[in-house]
């Protein structure tokens, strides 16, 4: 059960939390993942536990998921195998040291920390040593532990005199403190500085409490009033932008005859991957040059290393190419391959529902010719992996041509059974 300070009285609030052991975590801002290992692969879901995974295509786009990825991917098999499929585990990532709205001076261990476990996508649980244990066997942190026990009256008397403080009168209450500072001094005044920083946050949002009471597990959050959250200044030309980039893009591959394009590729995100590669580069072959002209700035995010394309899970060395020699033509990038993976539901700047219409149109053209691709691809390695394998058995023959290559289709290709001495055969 989660009950936010602000929602009910604080004499009540105090109630609640008196007489009871509880644990006193400091919040953590960064990116939150669910992560399950289901038939030797692992599955990140963004944000809720019922989002779909991510993908290649996802991890392509953006640098942004590479070092949770990875670091799972590198786990051995003594962790793997002790981990059940219909276990789910909440981290908190970091892909830098600002994942979210507070700038961290460190970053944690494989920058992860643990904080839940849901069982069954039923059973959410945060008992602080099933939290440790699993925390040990992934090698990350759980989240920073500032009190466990219960509160004597001081410290209840100072939590209820906060409760009852205006934003404008917590101001002078603090005098001088932070938040951070405040609930540390109270619950445990050894410590000298926030979680992954030399010194007390100035910014963060609430502190954690919970406790069990009657067989019900409680969260409680005690909110900062005088918290700050990052701006995220929305400009209506990168809109305009994006719809005009993915507008003229649709009008030139409407042209173009997918079914003359062939791709490689053993799995459908990396068709995906390689045809969009090949039709952004056929698309720059001709207006490369009004790209770049075309006047426009890229969203601040961009330059961020985090958000920039991962050349990595690139194969097609003319895309990197033209993606390393302009942030315009690697942004372009960027909105291809987001922008054809998946029906759009929303109209967007010049895309309207017509457009939008004419876009899924396009979409499901490219999911029927990824499709296809990869069916022709299974048989095609079959085939290709059969002839591979063939002169790796010493006591058959076949028939060459005068090029001194094996006919795929032959009469016999067990030893001289031909009558027809006029055939030349090799083993």
């Amino acid at each position: 059960m989660l009950i936010r300070s602000n929602e009910m009285e604080p004499s009540e609030f105090i109630d609640l939390i008196s007489n009871e052991e509880i644990i006193v975590y400091e919040d953590v801002q960064a990116s939150k993942i669910w992560v399950n290992y289901v038939d030797g692969q692992w599955l990140i879901r963004p944000k809720n536990i019922n989002n779909n995974p991510i993908n290649l295509v996802d991890l392509a786009i953006q640098k942004f998921y590479k070092y949770a990825y990875s670091y799972l991917l590198s786990l051995p098999d003594e962790v793997t195998n002790l981990l059940r499929p219909n276990f789910y585990f909440c981290f908190e990532y970091f892909p830098d040291e600002q994942p979210a709205n507070i700038k961290y001076e460190r970053i944690p261990q494989n920058h992860l920390i643990l904080t839940c476990i849901c069982k069954y996508k039923k059973y959410y649980k945060y008992d602080i040593d099933e939290l440790k244990t699993y925390a040990k066997l992934f090698n990350v942190e759980t989240l920073p532990l500032v009190y466990k026990g219960k509160l004597n009256s001081k410290q209840l008397k100072a939590i209820n005199y906060f409760l009852h403080s205006n934003k404008n009168d917590l101001e002078l209450f603090f005098n001088e403190e932070t938040f951070s500072e405040f609930f540390y001094k109270l619950l445990n005044p050894n410590k000298k500085n926030s979680y992954l920083s030399d010194t007390f946050n100035d910014n963060l949002e609430k502190m954690i409490i919970r406790f069990t009471k009657s067989d019900k597990e409680y969260t409680c959050e005690i909110l900062n009033p005088l918290y700050q959250k990052m701006e995220l200044k929305v400009d209506s030309e990168y809109s305009d932008v994006y719809s005009i980039l993915i507008f003229n893009f649709l009008q030139f591959i409407t042209t173009l005859n997918l079914t003359n394009i062939d791709i490689q590729g053993n799995s459908r995100e990396m068709i995906y991957i390689n045809l969009m590669s090949k039709l952004y580069n056929i698309y720059l072959q001709k207006y490369k040059n009004n790209i770049i002209d075309f006047k426009f700035n890229t969203p601040a995010f961009f330059n961020s290393e985090k958000f920039k394309i991962n050349t990595n899970l690139i194969n097609n060395e003319t895309t990197i190419n033209y993606i390393n020699s302009h942030n315009k033509l690697e942004y372009l990038f960027k909105i291809v391959l987001s922008s054809f993976q998946r029906k759009q539901k929303k109209e967007i700047g010049i895309i309207n529902d017509v457009t939008l219409t004419h876009l899924n149109d396009m979409i499901k053209k490219i999911q029927i010719k990824i499709e296809e691709q990869f069916n022709y691809n299974i048989k095609l390695n079959k085939f290709t992996y059969q002839l591979k394998d063939l002169k790796d058995y010493k006591n058959i023959e076949w028939e060459e041509d005068r090029k001194g290559y094996a006919y795929p289709e032959i009469g016999s290709i067990l030893k001289d059974y031909s009558n027809d001495k006029k055939k030349k055969f090799k083993k």
